[in-house]
């Protein structure tokens, strides 16, 4: 698969990109690329991460094709300096940067943010942007904000920083940002769980964790330290099994849902790793069958987050040698820790999470995906439930023998936070008084973190329990949801995801197939001896899903497909 799949695919959404750029050097918010804020006005504050758009520019300019009307254009490099020094003008006062809210101060924002900057000055080299000593100052202060914050909650944030501290010391030549640098890969070492993934919320993500190997590869490919590049082994091995090119196995069997896979880091490392080079491969194969997301799928925020991406892996992919575009051998790969089970034969590509309440995706010969992303459960009064919360570590082994996978876990309390008026003018009024302090902005932020995206919602008293089995005419899903007195409804087979992630709920083609079942069980008198459920996939020999439930005395049935 060639490599232009990359340039094309970002190349196309440049017109989108630049619509998000303020444009009008009359303007006083002249280079902000966060449309929100300068023309909808329905936001009181620019998103710093906006800014990483930059780097998307930067690479077009300097980037020599004939289908580039990009490269060494005029206004293109006006932009880019404007960019920079917007990105300048929005540093807050200790040398951070926000992404969600004014005067957050986070991580994330002064990491990412600070590496796309960095980068463009480096790529763009001395000269060719005016401000350059102005921006580089603003470096060294996020930079100086950055050496003694760690976040270990989601990794991929420790690994952004590293690069954007590497980047900073190549630009100034001071010795204490590289040795900072080194220091996050270290924490990073520390944090990286046996199996090999990183944490993200405490679990497995594929799609965070993609991202983590993007950083950390470009941060070994400028620096060759040899602990990056065992934290990258590591890591590439565990994500490798998943990487399809039919259809990337992440999404509902990450702790964080993410579906995207970066695909820079691969490339990059593909000359000093087999399964690298072979998961690039595969990534390109899913981007030409658009069973991956793609930059045209991203929303404009995350355009503008992970649109060069695409181009670092063109400038870094290689033609020829095309091998067979598989992330795994065939076989069973268990991931105890993590609660995963990845089964690949000849007739199904398969992932299942037993921690995540026996979340699957099953990917078929023929293309056909089946993706189960939980279970949801109405009471009568209208709260809802949820199976697929994270829990902590469980059995995933095979209690009835062969390739059987079994799990057991509650439905958890399902909690929607919208916003309104009268909370967010509060909020607004916080941020703008005790707010501007960072450490009680910090203590805000963690707080804030627990209450979006914790996952110690309320129990409830019924369980799913999950049995998956394989046999020779296909796969058989079966469901008892126990203890089901006060359940009204259920529904099966949705996109479900009830975390607070930005990065989720972007569409893929097989969504437009995806069959979901909603059904009464009984006006929420439910029965103590539970419902049951099976499923049969009918490994090329149908295009149809049919589950059927069962339960004594009643017994709704699906249909459809």
């Amino acid at each position: 698969m060639s490599r232009e799949i990359y340039y094309h695919a970002i190349a196309a959404e440049i017109p989108r990109l630049l619509g998000l750029l303020d444009r009008n050097a009359a303007s006083a918010s002249y280079g902000c690329f966060d449309r929100h804020y300068w023309n909808a006005l329905d936001t009181d504050f620019p998103c710093a991460r906006c800014q990483e758009a930059v780097l998307t520019l930067a690479l077009l300019y300097a980037l020599k094709r004939d289908d580039n009307p990009y490269c060494g254009n005029g206004n293109i490099l006006a932009w880019i300096d404007a960019s920079l020094d917007f990105w300048c003008r929005i540093q807050e006062r200790g040398g951070g940067f926000s992404e969600m809210y004014p005067h957050e101060n986070a991580i994330v924002a002064t990491a990412f943010s600070s590496y796309a900057v960095s980068e463009s000055l480096l790529v763009l080299g001395a000269g060719a942007v005016g401000r350059r000593a102005r921006i580089i100052g603003a470096l060294c202060r996020a930079g100086d904000w950055l050496m003694p914050r760690v976040d270990r909650v989601v990794v991929n944030q420790t690994a952004g920083a590293a690069i954007a501290l590497h980047n900073i010391y190549a630009l100034t030549g001071e010795e204490r940002y590289r040795a900072a640098a080194r220091d996050k890969i270290a924490a990073i070492g520390r944090a990286q769980d046996e199996e090999g993934w990183l944490p993200e919320d405490g679990g497995a993500d594929i799609g965070y964790l993609s991202l983590a190997i993007d950083y950390l590869a470009k941060y070994y490919d400028k620096s060759r330290d040899g602990r990056a590049l065992a934290i990258l082994t590591r890591a590439v091995s565990f994500i490798a099994p998943f990487i399809d090119a039919r259809a990337p196995l992440g999404g509902s069997c990450g702790s964080r849902s993410t579906e995207y896979l970066i695909p820079s880091g691969f490339e990059i490392l593909s000359p000093y790793c087999p399964k690298a080079r072979a998961a690039a491969r595969a990534v390109r194969a899913a981007m030409r069958a658009g069973s991956t997301v793609l930059p045209s799928s991203l929303d404009d925020r995350y355009l503008a987050y992970l649109g060069y991406t695409y181009l670092q892996a063109y400038l870094h992919a290689t033609e020829g040698g095309e091998e067979q575009p598989h992330g795994a051998t065939e076989g069973t790969v268990r991931y105890p820790r993590a609660g995963v089970t990845i089964i690949r034969n000849r007739d199904v590509h398969f992932a299942h999470n037993a921690r995540k309440g026996g979340t699957f995706k099953a990917v078929f010969p023929n293309g056909r995906v089946v993706d189960d992303w939980g279970i949801v459960a109405i009471s009568a009064d209208g709260t809802a439930y949820f199976s697929a919360w994270m829990n902590p570590p469980v059995s995933c082994g095979d209690p009835g023998g062969g390739d059987a996978l079994a799990s057991t876990v509650p439905f958890r309390r399902v909690t929607q936070r919208f916003p309104r008026p009268e909370t967010y003018a509060l909020f607004r009024l916080f941020l703008s008084t005790l707010g501007r302090s960072e450490s009680v902005s910090g203590r805000f932020r963690a707080f804030l973190r627990k209450r979006l995206m914790s996952r110690d919602e309320p129990r409830s008293p019924f369980h799913l329990e999950r049995r998956i089995s394989f046999r020779r005419e296909g796969m058989t899903v079966f469901d008892r949801i126990s203890g089901t007195r006060g359940i009204g409804r259920i529904i099966v087979g949705a996109k479900a995801t009830f975390l607070y992630v930005l990065s989720a709920h972007y569409h893929l083609s097989p969504d437009l197939d995806r069959p979901v079942f909603s059904f009464d069980i009984g006006g929420g008198r439910g029965g103590d001896d539970g419902l049951r459920r099976r499923g049969e996939l009918w490994t090329g020999r149908s295009r149809s899903w049919y589950p059927r439930s069962t339960r004594r005395r009643a017994s709704p049935c699906f249909t459809g497909g």
